[in-house]
């Protein structure tokens, strides 16, 4: 009985070694910064020496009248019927610029959304002048969006929608197809 417990404990203490030696006395890695400019998807700076030309980021938010009224210079489109005010802000400027009526389209037993028709050619997006557009959020299917041109003359679209967890607009990337 004896024997059995020494090597119990024999055991016990070569198990604790074993695991402390396996974890490092280095630091976690930090998450990676966002502003970083290493694999950053929404980094809108250019190498100069490469071709590759990075995304725009494209914020969109709810925006109160008062709000507006601090804002000195911005566009702005009011759909017939609207009830509700979000801006649309880029960190570069963006060209063809478009605010656009999407559909879901039921295609090989899927439904995808695809643009439905251009309801505000803006023309170009820039940084300093945000565009304010007064819509309505009918329904919990998305029927608004947004598209604009890179400038690799890419095409990006994306659906608005509202965030279930907090009510946020959001934007919705998707394949328009026709």
């Amino acid at each position: 009985m004896k024997k059995a417990r020494s090597i119990l404990v024999a055991l016990l203490v070569i198990s604790v070694l074993f695991v402390a030696g396996c974890t490092s006395s280095k630091p976690a890695p930090k998450p990676e910064d966002p502003n970083s400019n290493v694999n950053n998807p929404n980094n809108n700076t250019e190498d100069p020496n490469s071709n590759v030309v990075t995304e725009p980021k494209i914020s969109v938010e709810f925006v109160s009248a008062e709000l507006l009224k601090d804002k000195k210079e911005y566009y702005y489109f009011s759909e017939t019927d609207p009830s509700e005010n979000i801006i649309f802000t880029s960190d570069i400027e963006v060209q063809n610029f478009r605010f656009i009526a999407v559909v879901y389209v039921e295609t090989e037993n899927t439904f995808k959304l695809q643009e439905e028709k251009l309801l505000y050619a803006h023309g170009t997006l820039v940084p300093k002048k945000p565009l304010v557009i007064s819509t309505s959020f009918p329904g919990t299917i998305p029927n608004r969006g947004i598209a604009y041109t890179d400038a690799n003359n890419v095409d990006h679209y994306f659906a608005l929608s509202l965030s279930g967890e907090d009510g946020s607009v959001l934007l919705i990337a998707f394949e328009n197809f026709t």
